[in-house]
């Protein structure tokens, strides 16, 4: 059982699910969320972010590795009769998922598990259809003051001019930054705060080849 797995049941708390619920409400004042009928989630754990969306697609695969958490997702799923939803383990950093068959993806602070990221960020591109979109949201770079020690990642945050261009040398256009979240931690004693960030782009087409991503 991974950590993740022990800690699904007692996950959503009213921090998590204030925080996804104001990240869903800046994705909507970016993305035309009426157009979209197929959403992909990187990283979903318990669902938040993906269930919070005003109005929610007619489909959706959301994804995560940890078993414990597609449990949850799914017993949500059929209590909120979801019929064209489904919760699915797949790991995105190994594997290719199914090309060309979403409008959008999305992820809240999964990115900074992930080692490779412009190799993420690529098969991002190759699940959405052209003209598609992609908004993920993670923390700008903190030093590594908000995850303690014993948190598994691979970054510590972001910083943005950085992401902007994996983002455009995986194939995204217009790619826009906004802050729709402020997280409040003790650190050593004291209170900081912790900006998010929701990055936000869309799928050049096929015709036009992306620049290999520079690590």
């Amino acid at each position: 059982m991974s950590a993740f797995d022990a800690k699904a049941t007692g996950w959503d708390d009213e921090a998590k699910v204030a925080r996804a619920v104001v990240v869903a409400g800046e994705i909507g004042e970016q993305v035309p969320l009426a157009e979209v009928t197929d959403l992909f989630e990187f990283g979903c754990g318990t669902g938040l972010l993906s269930l919070a969306l005003d109005p929610r697609p007619p489909r959706a695969l959301l994804t995560d590795t940890s078993a414990g958490m597609l449990a949850v997702v799914r017993d949500k799923i059929l209590a909120e009769g979801l019929p064209g939803w489904e919760a699915a383990p797949l790991d995105l950093t190994v594997t290719d998922g199914p090309e060309g068959a979403f409008d959008l993806v999305v992820s809240l602070l999964a990115l900074h598990h992930v080692h490779d990221v412009p190799a993420l960020l690529a098969r991002f591109r190759r699940l959405l259809r052209p003209g598609g979109w992609v908004a993920l949201s993670d923390l700008d770079d903190d030093e590594g003051q908000f995850h303690d020690a014993h948190t598994h990642r691979h970054h510590d945050g972001f910083d943005r001019d950085t992401l902007a261009r994996w983002l455009t040398d995986a194939g995204f256009r217009d790619v826009t930054f906004t802050t729709p979240h402020v997280l409040a931690k003790v650190v050593d004693g004291v209170e900081r705060d912790f900006s998010l960030f929701l990055a936000v782009g869309r799928a050049t087409r096929r015709d036009r080849q992306p620049r290999q991503p520079v690590p």
